[in-house]
């Protein structure tokens, strides 16, 4: 992606930095995969809240080995 500014000079644009909550959920599973397929891993934070279902500690781990940040918390 190249990015031109006023000047009409351009520069190599940054990835978006693109920030998930629910992630561990039904549609966040998938739109964090192919945010980091699409965008890069690097690109891709997953606000997560740790508990003790399987199913979402899978998918966690799983976005840690994709390279996905993987931050713990919650937004209340």
């Amino acid at each position: 992606m190249v990015s031109h500014d006023r000047a009409g000079s351009t520069e190599q644009a940054r990835p978006p930095t693109v920030l998930v909550t629910g992630g561990t959920g039904f549609i966040g599973r998938v739109l964090v995969e192919r945010l980091a397929a699409t965008h890069g891993a690097s690109a891709v934070v997953c606000l997560v809240h740790t508990d003790h279902h399987r199913d979402r500690r899978d998918a966690v781990a799983r976005f840690r080995q994709l390279g996905v940040r993987v931050i713990d918390g919650d937004l209340t």
